[in-house]
């Protein structure tokens, strides 16, 4: 591979990112900024973020992104969102102690919201 190959590759990657941190929801980011956090589009399959310590360090990758969250629901409807979060603790409450299960929660739907 010549420097110009990797280059490429390299902008490529800079240019995915950007348009991903560009339409990720403003309101994930304020949440992440509250916490010291910073969150970036992940690169695994079928996860939506990568969440890191604000020194850098890796802490997990959440979200599906084959399925919607409260911010995109939200954007339809704020019952349907309500409703749409209370059935994820529902089904996810027992995660809430674990790191990735916790920070999908706190993020993605919105866990300041107490039932």
């Amino acid at each position: 591979m010549t420097l110009d190959d990797e280059y490429l590759i390299f902008s490529v990657i800079y240019d995915t990112e950007k348009i991903l941190m560009k339409s990720m929801d403003k309101e994930i980011l304020e949440i992440a900024e509250i916490y010291g956090l910073i969150v970036k589009p992940s690169h695994k399959k079928h996860k939506k973020l990568d969440v890191y310590t604000d020194n850098g360090r890796f802490l997990a990758s959440i979200g599906d992104n084959r399925f919607h969250d409260f911010w995109y629901y939200r954007k339809i409807d704020k019952e349907l969102a309500n409703q749409r979060r209370e059935a994820y603790y529902k089904r996810h409450h027992k995660d809430i102690d674990h790191l990735g299960g916790s920070l999908s929660y706190l993020l993605l739907w919105d866990g300041s919201f107490q039932f």
